[in-house]
C-alpha cells in the first residue's frame, strides 16, 4: 500500500489473484491499519516489513513462488526489497518512485516552497528523527539486480505526486 494507506486498499486486487487460484497475504507497514504504531518512513523501515512478509509467506508455503505487487511506496519497497530477496521472483511496481529526494523536492516544488532550503532541512530531521537520509532510498539505484526476473512498471501521466518521469528513470 501507500506511505498513508492500509491492506484494506488491496482488497479488490487481492481477492482477484486469489479467485485466480494464487495464494495472497495482504498486510500492513508498521504504524498502518492494524500494524502496532511505530515510526513511518518513506519507503526505507518498510522493507523490513516486506522482507518479514516474504519469510513469513516462504515458511507457510515453502514450496510457493513469491512475488509481490506494491502501489506508490509500496511499489518503491517492493524494488528495493526484491534486489535483497532472491526469494521474491517478480514484482509490479505501480506509481513507483525513483528517487526518494525527487519525490520530496516535487511534494515541496508543488507548495511554492524554496524546495532546496526546505529539502535540505527535512533531510536532516529525517536522519535525526527515524535514521535514514533521503539519498539512501533509491529504487533507480537497485533495479537492475533484479534481472532476470520480470518487473511490471505502471504509471500514470495524470500522477500528481510521483511524475510519471520516476517510472521512465525506472525502465531506463
Amino acid at each position: 500500500h501507500g506511505h498513508r494507506g492500509s491492506k484494506h486498499e488491496l482488497l479488490g486486487i487481492g481477492s482477484g489473484l486469489w479467485r485466480a487460484g494464487m495464494n495472497v497475504l495482504l498486510f500492513d507497514f508498521r504504524g498502518r491499519g492494524a500494524s502496532a504504531n511505530s515510526i513511518c518512513s518513506l519507503a526505507y523501515h518498510e522493507v523490513a516489513d516486506l522482507l518479514g512478509a516474504v519469510h513469513y509467506a516462504a515458511e507457510r508455503r515453502p514450496d510457493a513462488t513469491i512475488g509481490v505487487i506494491g502501489y506508490s511506496m509500496g511499489a518503491a519497497v517492493s524494488l528495493l526489497a526484491a534486489a535483497i530477496e532472491p526469494r521474491i521472483t517478480r514484482v509490479v511496481a505501480d506509481s513507483s518512485f525513483a528517487v526518494m529526494r525527487d519525490v520530496v523536492t516535487h511534494a515541496v516544488n508543488r507548495r511554492r516552497l524554496p524546495s532546496r532550503a526546505v529539502v535540505a532541512i527535512a533531510d536532516r530531521v529525517t536522519s535525526h528523527r527515524y535514521g535514514y537520509r533521503f539519498d539512501s532510498v533509491r529504487p533507480v539505484a537497485v533495479i537492475a539486480q533484479l534481472a532476470p526476473r520480470p518487473v511490471m512498471l505502471i504509471h500514470g501521466t495524470r500522477d500528481a505526486m510521483i511524475p510519471v518521469e520516476h517510472a521512465y528513470h525506472l525502465y531506463n
